[in-house]
């Protein structure tokens, strides 16, 4: 959002870096999301404004965003026991634990299992997760705007696919990604086809329609899987 409403102004692409850099904090898969950070700062900061602002951007988010990695290191528990000569106390490994958690196989949970899981639970959302946003990546290549959302969504698809395990939550943080595409795609259409009857007003109208149809579906959805629990 900060660097969205930049308008190439450097406070507010700071803003948006420490915002990136605490989400790392949050959640290392954040990481997944560098290069569409970057590119989005490119795509919003003017040509003259951009070398500076994207070294402001990255250079913020490494501060922060590594400041764990210093707090591992302070506290001795970046390396597993028995990596440096001196170190054999039993410790916490910041390094061990993110080794084991990448080795972590899909027998603890697949994409596959999830993936039915939530078709069942609501059929729409997860149609949309793949239909809008390959509508916006291919529109994207007119609209760099609908590019750069239609590849956030694309880099958490990433850590879904990568072969690892997928818990049936780890789909969670797809779903405002998702909503974001899927307006987008809506809004582009519904755009072109009232440039075919040359009447703004239809446009609002169709999408009001859009939005009266599927609040029924969400609220009968959101029964049936209180029901089931």
């Amino acid at each position: 959002y900060f660097i969205v409403i930049s308008n190439s102004r450097l406070l507010f692409i700071v803003l948006g870096a420490i915002s990136f850099g605490i989400a790392l904090l949050s959640k290392e898969i954040f990481l997944l999301f560098i290069p569409v950070m970057i590119y989005a700062v490119w795509l919003y900061t003017t040509k003259f404004q951009r070398k500076f602002t994207l070294l402001a951007f990255s250079y913020t988010v490494v501060a922060l965003g590594s400041t764990f990695i210093l707090l591992a290191i302070l506290k001795g528990e970046l390396l597993p026991t028995g990596w440096l000569p001196w170190d054999h106390t039993q410790h916490l490994s910041l390094f061990d634990t993110f080794l084991s958690q990448a080795q972590r196989t899909q027998s603890e949970g697949s994409l596959s299992g999830s993936w039915s899981a939530w078709t069942s639970a609501d059929m729409l959302l997860m149609a949309f997760s793949i239909v809008t946003v390959v509508f916006n990546l291919i529109v994207g290549w007119w609209n760099r705007k609908q590019l750069l959302i239609a590849l956030l969504a694309i880099s958490f698809w990433v850590l879904l696919v990568r072969g690892g395990v997928v818990l049936s939550f780890y789909i969670i943080p797809l779903i405002p990604l998702v909503a974001i595409n899927a307006a987008m795609a809506i809004n582009t259409v519904m755009g072109w086809l009232s440039k075919l009857v040359r009447f703004e007003l239809v446009r609002a109208l169709l999408i009001l329609g859009i939005v009266g149809a599927i609040v029924p579906y969400d609220l009968l959805n959101s029964q049936i899987i209180f029901t089931q629990h």
